[in-house]
């Protein structure tokens, strides 16, 4: 029978593993993101050429009319003018093999049902008298049709029933679908195309025979603009017949084989900003490595004049001079998930290369959601893992606008952005969980589709317009979701947690961290103790580890130039006069501040770091131990304080900063702080 005081201890230690558990497969992931989709590597390998079998030496659009004979329902000349050009500019980038495009698998997807099946659409009657290229006694078969989809609705209308749910009749047209509310959304070409089959003899017999069947589809999400190209190749079983007088074969059936396999490619540019996103990605990986490598020692107290230039700055953030002890102030996903320059460079890595992401993983997850490729989910997850550090630069941006915007003149005054804070990283992760089905959200809400083939009305002189198209428009529906999604996980936090984040901001490492800097994650390193008679919460804290997080609190987190509240200056320094304790120091290692200094305001746009803090859950016994509490009339208190240039220092109750000797005393006798 566990006792009810040991509930909260077996709480926070099961808390602890989770989060090391989420924070191992984020790393993971990061890793799979990096390497698996890495569109360099993808295309370097070449795996992809494959799919352009079929059009090899074929670079246009009137070279395959020429080889392959077309029905007349779904040939070339039925294509609208745009239409005609996605499919001859995809001809010609995927032949010339253009170093501007990247040509990339997709993975094979087990044909289950017939959701996969798309050999259906070779069920046409081809005239075999226009084919002047082709092998003697064979034939190869090709369709090609365009259309123009149409999408109508949003979140907002779905949440509050203001959609428009008519149904489109079929064969409307544009007329008709823009009365009903639809907007053109993405323009599609579709070319199937065989390999040679063989011409039977005589006619009139129903012949069965398997063929390869290539696919080319060039997507348009605006007019005229660059397509994307989806290529596919499957295995079809066709029933066909020949018709020796009229020079015509009639294909009655096709479908692809139940239990085979479906290939997928893909081509999209290769620009500028994709191969940044790479470069980026992959220098935030190195960054957080070797910062990660430099928290888990101790680094000395930084003195301000070291960081008065924005080079030393940067040499201090990359190589900090270190100690040999060890600190273990940081684990690694509190490391990448809480440094501004990993967050923000892997969200400016993430945004480059958005658009290719965001169709790459919309065609796994469109083929796999019929299909069991089990590792499929796992390349999903990591591309949509990226997100996470967006949540996260959402949050740091939300702390950095609410303390622009604000009136207050002392750190912990302001309530919105202590709110901005999670306690563990159990709550991050929480919080990517919506991430995950951000694929799904997007089919969801452009759900309502309807498409205008050019057989119903001719496409050419109709507009997609790029803030119509598919992906673009669906943007403020996601930012939306995640912003109440970031506010209902962190409103869970603070609940769950309201009395240890009660404690953590009657403390001045608290405040620093919850209101004074960029900082979101407040996994405290320290223990709370009650002090007799000092009306604030005082932690303890090992020097190595305060030493650690102020050289990450002042080179990995903005500041915002708060300084204390006076009265906690005061209860401070009430608490010295009642204490009968005279604390002996060097001369030369403490510098005596006037109390005019110490409670003068400056306002900047830096500001003291914080100080990372584990919760220990709210009622954790363990946090006001008495044996390891020295007596209360001996016990020494600091405060942490920030100068006007976001400098973090620390005083003792005597006003006297402390710095030098005495820091590196306690860092030798790996002593500790007790901070007010």
């Amino acid at each position: 029978m566990i006792s009810k005081t040991m509930v909260p201890i077996y709480f926070a230690s099961l808390s602890k593993i989770l989060t090391s558990c989420l924070g191992a497969f984020g790393a993971f992931l990061v890793i799979i993101d990096v390497s698996l989709n890495n569109w360099e590597i993808n295309h370097f390998l070449g795996n992809a050429q494959y799919f352009i079998t079929p059009v090899a030496n074929l670079p246009s659009l009137h070279a395959v009319k020429s080889h392959y004979a077309f029905p007349n329902e779904a040939s070339p000349e039925d294509l609208s003018e745009v239409s005609e050009f996605m499919m001859s500019h995809s001809l010609a980038t995927a032949t010339d093999h253009d170093d501007d495009h990247y040509l990339l698998t997709v993975g094979s997807y087990d044909i289950l049902d017939a959701a996969n099946d798309i050999c259906g659409d070779l069920v046409h009657t081809y005239p075999m008298e226009n084919v002047t290229d082709s092998i003697p006694g064979t034939i190869r078969l090709a369709t090609v049709s365009d259309k123009l989809e149409y999408v109508r609705g949003n979140l907002f209308e779905y949440m509050f029933g203001t959609a428009d749910t008519r149904p489109a009749p079929a064969n409307a047209t544009h007329a008709v679908l823009t009365d009903l509310g639809y907007t053109p959304t993405r323009m599609d070409c579709d070319m199937r195309l065989t390999t040679p089959i063989e011409v039977p003899e005589d006619s009139g017999g129903v012949v069965s025979v398997n063929t390869s069947m290539f696919r080319i589809f060039p997507k348009s999400l605006c007019t005229t603009c660059t397509p994307i190209v989806e290529f596919g190749h499957d295995i079809c079983e066709l029933k066909f017949t020949y018709n020796a007088t009229a020079q015509t074969i009639t294909v009655l059936s096709s479908k692809a084989h139940i239990g085979g396999v479906h290939t997928v490619g893909l081509m999209f540019q290769r620009t500028a900003a994709s191969v940044a996103s790479l470069v980026v990605r992959a220098l935030c990986v190195l960054f957080a490595i070797f910062g990660y490598i430099a928290s888990q020692r101790t680094i000395r107290w930084c003195d301000p004049t070291a960081l008065s230039t924005w080079y030393k700055r940067a040499i201090y953030t990359m190589s900090p001079p270190i100690y040999r002890y060890s600190s273990h102030a940081f684990s690694f996903s509190s490391f990448y998930l809480n440094s501004d320059w990993f967050v923000f460079g892997y969200v400016i890595a993430v945004l480059l290369d958005e658009k290719q992401s965001m169709i790459y993983s919309k065609i796994m997850y469109t083929w796999n959601e019929h299909s069991d490729n089990y590792w499929i989910p796992i390349q999903l997850f990591a591309i949509q893992f990226r997100w996470l550090w967006l949540n996260c630069a959402i949050v740091k941006l939300f702390k950095v606008v609410l303390n622009f915007v604000s009136l207050t003149r002392y750190t912990g005054k302001n309530l919105l952005v202590g709110l901005c804070n999670f306690s563990s990283g159990f709550y991050i992760y929480l919080g990517a969980v919506v991430l995950f089905d951000r694929t799904k959200m997007i089919q969801g809400i452009n759900h309502d589709m309807v498409s205008l083939s050019s057989s119903t009305e001719p496409l050419d002189g109709l507009r997609v317009d790029v803030f119509n198209g598919y992906y673009i428009r669906t943007v403020p529906d996601i930012l939306f979701i995640m912003t109440i999604n970031l506010m209902v996980v962190l409103t869970i936090d603070h609940v769950v947690h309201f009395r240890w984040w009660q404690r953590v901001a009657k403390s001045s490492l608290g405040r620093q961290t919850m209101f004074n800097s960029t900082s979101i994650l407040n996994e405290m390193r320290c223990d709370f103790y009650h002090i007799d008679g000092y009306k604030n919460q005082a932690v303890k804290i090992q020097a190595r580890t305060l030493c650690t997080m102020q050289w990450f609190f002042m080179c990995h987190t903005l500041c915002f130039g708060l300084p204390e509240d006076p009265k906690h200056i005061r209860a401070l320094l009430s608490h010295s006069a009642k204490s009968d304790l005279l604390t002996v120091r060097l001369p030369s290692t403490s510098k005596e501040t006037p109390i005019s200094d110490l409670l003068k305001l400056s306002h900047s746009n830096r500001s003291t770091k914080h100080l990372a803090v584990r919760p220990k859950t709210t009622d954790d016994p363990t946090t006001d131990d008495p044996k390891d509490a020295p007596p209360a009339d001996s016990i020494q208190i600091c405060i942490l304080v920030q100068d006007s240039e976001g400098n973090i220092r620390m005083y003792d109750s005597r006003r006297s900063e402390l710095v030098g000797l005495t820091v590196e005393e306690k860092i030798l006798n790996n002593g500790k702080f007790t901070l007010g």
